[in-house]
């Protein structure tokens, strides 16, 4: 069920979960990853997690415009993005691991954690909806 990751350069939180899950990278943003996970809340949850389950921390997001693409004339657009959000993936046995970004070096790193030595319970907990787990099978992605 879990796939094997080597990070890439680019990778963020979201990638690295949809990677570890079997899934297109580019499968959901962090605009649209709710069109393709059921939402749980952790708390009534977290007994039902299986390996595989991503879960999400969100609840200090906000909305920053950040200047997002360039066009050929070297005319910036800024963008409004969600900023706060944290994706991880259950390993089991009370563990998850999610990717974070340093400053220094600025690149992705992987890490293992126990959920209850967290200051921060996650605050939901994702699960492929099943329409788009058949139709991603179809397709002939890994689930």
């Amino acid at each position: 069920m879990l796939s094997p990751v080597t990070l890439d350069k680019t990778d963020t939180c979201l990638t690295y979960v949809l990677k570890r899950r079997g899934l297109d990278s580019k499968l959901c943003t962090y605009q649209t990853f709710h069109e393709f996970f059921n939402q749980y809340q952790y708390a009534r949850y977290k007994k039902k997690m299986q390996i595989g389950d991503i879960v999400l921390w969100d609840k200090n997001i906000k909305w920053e415009w950040l200047p997002w693409s360039i066009n050929g004339g070297v005319g910036i657009t800024w963008k409004s993005t969600p900023v706060g959000f944290h994706f991880a993936i259950y390993e089991g046995d009370g563990m998850f691991t999610d990717c974070s970004r340093t400053v220094v070096p600025p690149h992705p790193t992987l890490r293992l954690r126990k959920i209850n030595e967290l200051q921060k319970n996650p605050d939901w907990v994702l699960v492929l909806d099943e329409l788009n787990q058949t139709e991603l099978s179809n397709n002939g992605s890994s689930i």
